[in-house]
């Protein structure tokens, strides 16, 4: 199962966050910035 949370804050996608956990238990953590 693959868990996706997206955080979004501000606008044009600013401080975007993404965060993953596959089935490992790993987590990856995102930030695109503003795009």
């Amino acid at each position: 199962m693959l868990i996706s949370l997206g955080i979004d804050q501000g606008v044009a996608n600013c401080g975007y966050a993404i965060v993953q956990i596959d089935n490992d238990e790993e987590i990856k953590v995102i930030d695109s910035g503003c795009i």
